[in-house]
């Protein structure tokens, strides 16, 4: 499991680079973070003290960064630690630290220089927990197995292999049991797998905690099984035993592994079966450096997951304890870099099973090698790649099975007829081809089972048929009865299961013979029951006979329908026939309906598909735009919905998964496909081409607009291949501002790529360009690396006339991404880039393959760059201003020439940089009349050890005989490095005279660098003094230095009137005499004004002037040009005319009347446009006063002090708000959050903003427990105004009720209103004394007013919250009488048993009488209280003296008493039946006088007693109404069941009881109980007679 050079630092790298077997890591002692030195060595003010990291992350740290050495010395570093892991260490010059144990870490590191000298850094880290990752990943049982069986598959490049073992074992979905075996026997006993700790919610994780071993088989154990096994061929029996270790460790083979194909996959080359070696993480780990032969190149996965130790560490092999039916893939590689690109792959289910014949859909997944951290997916996501195919048992592939798909999902419409097991297998494209050695997919496997289905599954069933003569047809068509059949009079016919089926039509009213297999090992009758589906009882009538032949635990029944009976047993409500055991106990029933016994044919819908739509039918797009249409697939349930997509013409618009890209104008037509069925949909396309820019008669075109320009980009993707494009001619017929197109928000500038032919900007300028590009992080190489700029690439083309302004950026930061970056293009190849000029930024990030330039990052064969200049800063890896790099040659032609730098070139993080380009390659090239004015600096890239810095070019290899010639060439920027013994050179770093370095009239202007770092071939001057040998060959005079005759000169300023110039000590020409400086700096805010007065003065005793010319620059990113001060009268000839270029640059043209010198000033004003400083400079001034007053003539004027002045902008907007409404500062912070605060929170505002004059979304912020609230705007882009209105709030007003004396409480409103007063009312009774409290906004409230009694106010002021009043009410006991209910009925009374009357006042109460009873109300001193008409009881105000009053209230119940003649006795007096019906009291029954309590019959639903008398029936009556009372006792009740004698068996004796009962053989209750008696009316109809005993004999009848 693991892969070459890989590290164990992080959870992925250690699964993939090999099987480490990892221990414990042993705690950090606690030091504190601290700095100790000496001498020279000393550690840097910037070195970290802390730092943060995460369990098995990698962390680096560049040690140059955190020791210096004073004397230039070299240093050696070294860690003192002894207490932490072995991934721990440093190695050239970096730190590498990586912990797995979350915690604290003191690090001690060490400088030491050659002199012996030495300090000491201790670095605090404290180390995070790492990701948890999925519980499956930490599923081990850490108990012991003997052995585990489980599924494997091996393969090599994307194909399993073949063992070489005697019967050339499949390793494909391979089931192998693993023993455990001691690995002491391999010498690997310190590999034993121990016990962990149980974390609740993952698992067993994390280090070992005992010394106890499990034996339980491991990974580790798997591999050797594999290897002893199938790759060494050793019997079953050999294996595990570690006889001879050498068998697998020592042991090499040059027997070529196979395919599972019988195909070579690779040679061992005599490589060990089993390498190891040490390994370097701890003292108990080591590496699997081979597997069968193979190096390092493997990875293994349990059950589709990467295994884990502990957060953020992998698992190894010696740790990974198996389970039975665990998955296992082990996948090995020739190409390491399938860490980057391959993925193991799985199908959604590891076992498939279907019918013979019949279709079948699935699904492919991945799961990325490559860890989420370094863009994996993370989790399985679906894979289209792979080529799929069914295979058999003996894995040969079925050539008659069509397979088709799309997305990942696929369909086989018809699979084999042969019952079997067979294989899905799913490889990459690449596996066993010639290419297989590229292949990064291991292969997907999964098991399909073609088999029958069982019609009768989960039935009590096994077989259902008739005979068709000699033929069987099998019944399958059966819908079970839900509830089955249930008989109230049969307690075994409970929810007995039956079945209604189908049977041919035919034989519907013909009858049939049906054979039943049926599961059960009880004996089954011969008679079959006839269940009536409409009485739901067993109808013993027209029952069926029935065979059962017993067959261990089946037993085959037949039972035959005749023709008379088949309208019984057939048809839609049928009987059921119903199977019996011996013992009469029901087991199933049958009930049957024609039709068509085919179960399939009857389904409205088999699930295929019968259709598909499309959304739209037709549809217009743009040229290069992108479309969604979706398909619907008919019917909705069709199990198989997986489409294909097509187009008509991929040229005009193409189709993926159904998003359509446009290509080129044109017509086309969208298909969509099912794969089952072949139902298609259309969708007719037209494609338009609305941005595609005019041609001129020659074919060029003519570009006006960023769309137009854009449409070139697009256009040159589409005609281009990887290395060609179609040639083109274009021009720009004005400025053109991509900010419509790129930005911030926009997205990125699409580079024109690849270009061929001419791009003419006609010295137009492209404004605002916004990109940021990365080249794809490919290790192989193979990929194209990123351009960026405006062209991307450009081959055998002509880029001319043109200016370009904005940012761009390269963002390539990792550690493949090959990132070209230039403003004008990312690479030139056999092109002429020509006055063309940089004005935009370029950046980089420092990355490793990155190249930055102002003008073309790289330059091949071919090519050259003339009369282009870069005025931008430039920063990044390899920054140059012309160029990055350059691979030319000088007998072509090539060459950069007439070229220019004057931005900053910023090599922070380059150990190269170069004013005109920072290196070149190794071939010849001529760099001619190039200079540089420019800052460039390197610091150095990685460990920051060396840098090379050159006004021209920053490096440039004389290998292989190469020449490099600079002719005409000067530096004046200061050039510089904070690298110790950095090379630097005014032209190019060459600190001797080297053979291929020549320098021909170059020179480097005094101060910008160290002389002694210079060849003597480039020589030092004054700016004053750069030779004149430069004039005339491309340059002209210029201050302070010569520049290139394509350029602007500037003229030479002596402010102090001494004929020389001030800046390069020239003598001066002849000047005007007036003199001009920029304004004092001001600082404004975004978007608001700033003036800057430049004044005009005069060294001479000059008092006006009247013509001028003035040239200002000014920094357009920042500021805004908006006018200039007063208004020219045109009526006396004064003109005054100022032309902006929108990019920086105004041109201040005045001439006509006198303008006073001191008063008559130029004021200039400016608007913030974005935060910064903004300089403002007067390039050039001619100033004069002349007779005809012409600008045009006036000679030169001095500017003082630079002519430079500064506009800083703040990074504020201005604010306008009500302040009589808000709170706040009237100025907001670009980019941040404003807020604003209300006056006054009681109020309800309504809100709406403003920024940059368009209206936008306000939010307010409220908190729920104060109440307070602040409406604000999340990210500041203008100007803000907020306007707003406000309404007194509305709070609600509550009831607390809690409170004892709520219902005396009445509130005048639901809600209350800020300033205005809120009234509510108590009614208090007589009795009581009240209390009123009130919290408002959840605060006890202190100020209400009492105006009048029962009257309370809260002020409006005071309503500030939501109202809860509550209102307590207590008696008052010297006003009461206590009254207390006693009695049956008190119960009933209403309020309670305990009450309270007012003193000396009329006392009344309810009573909630029940129906059935009547009441009587006695007071304790025997008088009767009666209702009124509506039922109210009232005790007087005379009995309410304060004395404690009794109230009895009696309830007694109104019965119905009937007498019934119930038997006539043997000595002929009658026993009569007694039954009382009515209301009783609860917790009371009927007691018949002194002769004991009556029972209670549910058949008579009333109390029963039998009395045995010789009166009448009037006499027995009046008897039993007098004696009949309630009492205390349990209900006693008869219970009916013809159980007579109560004996718990119903038989004979029961049914003789009842026959001596009416034949008068007893007296009285003397031998026979009156319940006894009671339960003898079985029929109950008041009477025993012979009918009662008929009854018990039928019952006994039934139940035997």
């Amino acid at each position: 499991m693991g892969t070459k050079n890989k590290k164990k630092y992080k959870l992925l790298s250690l699964l993939m680079a090999f099987a480490l077997l990892v221990t414990t890591c042993l705690p950090m002692s606690a030091m504190a973070a601290g700095t100790e030195g000496a001498d020279c060595v000393k550690v840097s003010s910037t070195a970290p003290t802390e730092e943060e990291t995460v369990a098995g992350a990698k962390y680096e740290l560049d040690l140059s960064k955190v020791f210096t050495d004073s004397d230039s010395h070299s240093l050696t570093y070294t860690l003192e630690n002894t207490d932490l892991g072995g991934y721990t260490q440093i190695k050239d010059h970096t730190l590498y630290f990586t912990e797995n144990k979350p915690g604290k870490y003191n690090v001690k590191l060490k400088a030491t220089c050659t002199s012996g000298k030495s300090a000491t850094h201790t670095l605090a880290m404290t180390v995070k927990a790492a990701a948890e990752g999925s519980k499956d990943q930490y599923s081990y049982e850490e108990t012991a197995a003997e052995k585990v069986t489980v599924w494997v598959t091996m393969s090599n490049d994307g194909v399993p292999l073949m063992g070489n073992d005697e019967d050339s074992t499949k390793l494909s979905h391979l089931k192998v049991t693993v023993p455990y075996f001691d690995l002491s026997a391999y010498g690997l006993g310190q590999f034993a797998r121990k016990g962990t700790a149980k974390d609740p919610n993952m698992g067993h994780k994390g280090d070992y905690i005992n010394n106890t071993v499990i034996e339980r088989p491991t990974y580790l154990h798997l591999l050797i099984w594999l290897t002893e096994r199938y790759y060494l061929g050793l019997s079953e029996s050999e294996c595990g035993k570690g006889q001879d270790s050498s068998h697998v460790i020592d042991n090499t083979n040059t027997t070529s592994v196979k395919t599972i194909f019988g195909k070579e996959a690779y040679s061992s080359n005599g490589l060990s079966a089993f390498g190891l070696k040490d390994g370097t993480a701890s003292a108990t780990s080591m590496l699997i450096n081979n597997l069968w032969g193979h190096d390092m190149n493997f990875m293994y996965l349990r059950n589709h997951v990467y295994p884990l130790m502990d957060a953020g560490w992998g698992a190894t092999a010696d740790y990974i304890l198996l389970s039975d039916n665990d998955v296992l893939d082990i996948a090995l590689f020739s190409d390491w870099t399938f860490y980057q690109r391959g993925a193991f792959n799985k199908f959604d289910q590891e076992v498939y099973t279907a019918e013979p014949g019949s279709d079948l859909i699935f699904s492919t997944l991945k799961y990325d090698t490559q860890s989420p951290s370094d863009g994996g997916a993370g989790d399985f996501t679906k894979i289209d790649k792979l080529n799929i195919g069914l295979y058999n048992a003996d894995w040969e592939k079925v050539s008659d099975v069509e397979i088709d798909g799309s997305g990942g999902d696929y369909y086989i419409d018809v699979l084999p007829d042969v019952e079997g097991t067979y294989y899905l297998l799913g490889m990459d494209p690449l596996a066993d081809t010639e290419n297989s050695y590229t292949a990064c997919y291991a292969p997907a496997v999964a098991e399909l089972d073609i088999k029958k289905a069982d019609p009768f599954e989960g039935m009590p069933f096994t077989d259902l048929y008739y005979m068709d003569g000699d033929k069987k047809v099998q019944l399958t068509k059966i819908e079970a009865v839900e509830g089955g059949l249930s008989c109230t009079d049969y307690p075994t016919y409970k929810n007995l299961p039956a079945y209604k089926v189908t049977i041919p039509e035919e034989l519907a009213s013909k009858g049939l013979t049906v054979y039943a297999k049926i599961k059960t090992t009880e004996s089954i009758t011969t008679s079959m029951a006839n269940f009536s589906v409409v009485s739901q009882a067993v109808d013993w009538n027209n029952t069926l006979t029935a065979t059962a032949t017993k067959d261990g635990e089946e037993t085959l029944i037949s039972f035959n329908i005749p023709e008379e009976k088949a309208s019984i047993y057939i048809g839609e409500n049928a009987n059921y026939a119903v199977v019996q055991t011996t013992g009469w106990s029901g087991v199933m029933g049958f009930s049957f309906v024609g039709g068509t016994i085919d179960s399939g044919n009857d389904k409205p819908s088999d699930g295929k598909v019968t259709g598909v739509t499309l959304n739209k039918t037709s549809l217009t797009m743009p040229r290069w735009s992108t479309a969604t249409l979706t398909a619907t697939v008919q019917p909705e349930a069709a199990k198989v919905k997986i489409v294909k997509w097509s187009s008509s013409d991929d040229s005009i618009v193409s189709v993926e998964k159904g998003v359509l890209t446009s290509h080129k104008a044109g017509k086309a037509d969208i298909t969509v496909m099912t794969v089952q069925n072949e139902k298609t949909a259309t969708c007719h396309v037209t494609v338009t081409d609305p941005d595609m820019p005019p041609t001129d008669t020659d074919g060029t075109y003519e570009l006006s607009t960023a769309k137009q320009l854009l449409w070139i980009s697009n256009q040159a993707e589409a005609t281009s291949t990887k290395y060609k494009g179609t040639s083109m001619n274009v021009k720009l017929m004005n400025d053109i501002d991509l900010s419509e197109v790129c930005g911030e928000s926009k997205g990125s500038w699409k580079p024109i790529s690849i270009f061929c032919g001419t791009f003419d900007g006609q010295n137009h300028k492209i404004k605002n360009i916004y990109g940021e590009y990365a080249g794809p992080n490919d290790p192989t190489g193979n990929s194209i690396p990123g351009y960026g700029g405006l062209f991307g690439r450009v081959r055998e083309a002509t880029i001319k006339n043109l200016s370009v302004y904005g940012t761009v950026k390269a963002t390539g930061a990792e550690y493949y991404a090959s990132t070209n970056v230039g403003a004008i293009c990312g690479s030139a190849s056999d092109a002429t880039i020509e006055n063309c000029h940089n004005y935009a930024s370029v950046t980089g990030v420092g990355g490793r393959l990155e190249s930055v330039a102002g003008i073309v990052a790289y330059l091949s064969l071919g090519s050259k760059v003339e009369n282009c200049s870069n005025h931008g800063t430039i920063s990044g890896n390899k920054p140059g201003g012309i160029a990055s790099t350059a691979y030319l040659s000088s007998e072509n032609g090539d060459g950069i020439f007439n070229c220019w730098n004057e931005g900053i070139i910023d090599g922070d993080n380059s150990s190269t940089a170069g004013g005109i380009i920072c290196s070149t390659g190794i071939t010849s090239m001529t760099i001619e009349n190039c200079y540089n004015t420019g800052a460039v600096s390197a610091a150095g890239w990685g460990y920051k050890d060396r840098a090379s810095v050159g006004g021209i070019a920053g490096g440039a290899s004389s290998s292989f005989g190469n020449t490099y010639t600079f002719r005409n060439c000067y530096n004046r920027g200061n050039l510089s490095s904070t690298v110790p013994n950095a090379l630097i050179g005014a032209i190019t770093p060459v600190q001797d005279e080297k053979t291929g370095y020549v320098f021909e009239n170059c020179y480097y202007v005094e101060g910008t660098m160290n002389p002694s770092d210079s060849v003597a071939a480039v020589k030092e001057v004054k700016s004053s003094e750069l030779p004149a040998t430069l004039l005339g060959t491309g340059y002209q005079e210029s201050c302070p230095t010569p520049v290139l005759a394509t350029q602007s000169a500037v003229a030479h300023a002596d402010s102090d009137g001494d004929g020389i110039c001030d800046t390069c000590g020239k003598v001066m020409k002849v000047t005007s005499g007036y003199i001009i400086t920029a304004g004092e700096a001001k600082t404004v805010n975004i978007t608001e004004d700033a003036q800057l007065t430049l004044k005009v003065g005069s060294a001479d005793s000059d008092t006006t002037y009247n013509s001028y010319v003035v040239k200002v620059s000014y920094d357009s990113n920042v500021l805004e040009y908006k006018g200039i001060n007063g208004t020219d009268n045109d009526t006396d000839g004064s003109r005054r005319i100022v032309e902006d270029d929108k990019a920086g640059t105004l041109t201040i043209t005045g001439y006509g009347k006198d303008r006073t010198i001191g008063t008559d000033n130029i004021e200039l004003t400016f608007t913030g446009k974005k935060a910064g400083a903004g300089q403002v400079k007067v390039v050039s001034a001619n100033i004069d006063k002349q007779e005809n007053a012409n600008a045009k003539d006036a000679p030169p004027a001095t500017i003082l002090d630079g002519g430079s002045s500064m506009i800083t902008v703040s990074d504020y907007y201005p604010v306008i708000f009500d302040d009589n409404l808000f709170n706040g500062s009237h100025l907001a912070q670009n980019g941040k959050r404003y807020s604003l605060n209300v006056t006054d929170i009681h109020y309800d505002y309504q809100v709406s903003v403003t920024m940059n004059g368009e209206a936008v979304d306000v939010k307010k912020y409220e908190d729920s427990t104060s109440g307070y609230f602040y409406f604000y705007i999340d990210d500041v882009t203008g100007p803000l105004k907020f306007t707003g209105t406000r309404m007194e709030k509305n709070y609600t007003v509550t009831k607390d009720e809690n409170g004892t004396g709520s219902t005396d409480l009445t509130l005048l409103g639901e809600t209350a209103t800020y300033l205005q007063d809120y009234t509510f009312t108590v009614d208090q009774k007589e009795g009581y004394t009240y209390t009123v409290t009130v919290t408002c906004g959840g605060e006890t409230y202190t100020g209400l007013e009492q105006p009048t009694p029962g009257s309370y106010k809260i002020p409006g002021t005071d309503v500030t919250g939501d109202l809860v009043i509550k209102v307590d009410k207590t008696v008052d006991d010297t006003k009461w009488t206590k009254i207390s209910f006693t009695g049956t009925g008190s119960g009933d009374v209403k309020e309670g048993l305990n009450q309270s009357g007012l003193y000396n006042k009329d006392f009344t109460f309810e009573i909630t009488k029940a129906e059935g009873f009547t009441y009587k109300v006695t007071l304790n001193d025997g008088t009767v209280l009666n209702p009124n008409d509506n039922g109210i009881y009232m005790i007087p105000a005379a009995k309410m003296t304060g004395t404690a009053l009794t109230v009895t209230v009696e309830k007694k119940g109104e019965l119905t008493i009937e007498v019934s003649n119930y038997l006539t006795m043997k000595n002929s007096q009658t026993m009569w039946l007694v039954t009382a019906k009515g209301a009783v009291n609860t917790g009371k029954t009927l007691a018949y006088g002194t002769g004991g309590n009556m029972f209670w019959s549910e058949k008579y639903n009333a109390y029963a007693f039998l009395v045995v008398s010789g009166d009448n029936e009037s006499q027995v009556k009046d008897a039993a109404t007098a004696a009949i009372v309630e009492a205390t006792a349990e209900k006693q009740t008869v219970t009916y069941n013809s159980d007579i004698n109560g004996t718990g068996n119903v038989d004979i004796n029961d049914a003789q009881l009842v026959y001596n009962m009416y034949n008068a053989m007893y007296d009285d209750f003397t031998d026979v109980t009156m319940e006894k008696f009671l339960k003898a009316d079985v029929n109950r109809d008041k009477t025993v007679n012979v009918n009662d005993a008929a009854a018990v004999v039928n019952e006994l009848i039934k139940t035997n």
